[in-house]
């Protein structure tokens, strides 16, 4: 990895949480559900840039653990509180399924 990716992966975490906070102190916790959908749609777009240019493979894996987090979304959106943990739930097992398949196909 570049060098300047791991400072961007450091700094864009914290900037993501200061502008929670600021837009949760403005507007109330309403805010941080504004602030998931617009996430999920950043993440829609790079999908949309990945299928475009015919990376086609990392496109269906970022679509595979868009899925669960649009599920915690929507549960978060509804106050459903069996949608957000099947969602998070959902992601572990995609991670977990694409950590083995990495592995298998490694060797």
């Amino acid at each position: 990895m570049k060098k300047k990716y791991g400072y961007l992966l450091i700094l864009i975490p914290l900037l993501a949480m200061q502008l929670s906070k600021f837009l949760v102190s403005v507007y109330g916790e309403e805010s941080r559900i504004i602030i998931i959908f617009i996430g999920l749609l950043i993440m829609i777009i790079s999908i949309i840039v990945l299928a475009l240019k015919n990376r086609l493979y990392d496109a269906i894996m970022s679509i595979c653990i868009l899925i669960p987090l649009l599920i915690s979304g929507v549960g978060m959106y509804l106050d459903n509180l069996i949608l957000v943990p099947a969602g998070l739930g959902a992601l572990y097992v995609v991670i977990i399924v694409f950590l083995i398949i990495k592995k298998k196909y490694n060797k």
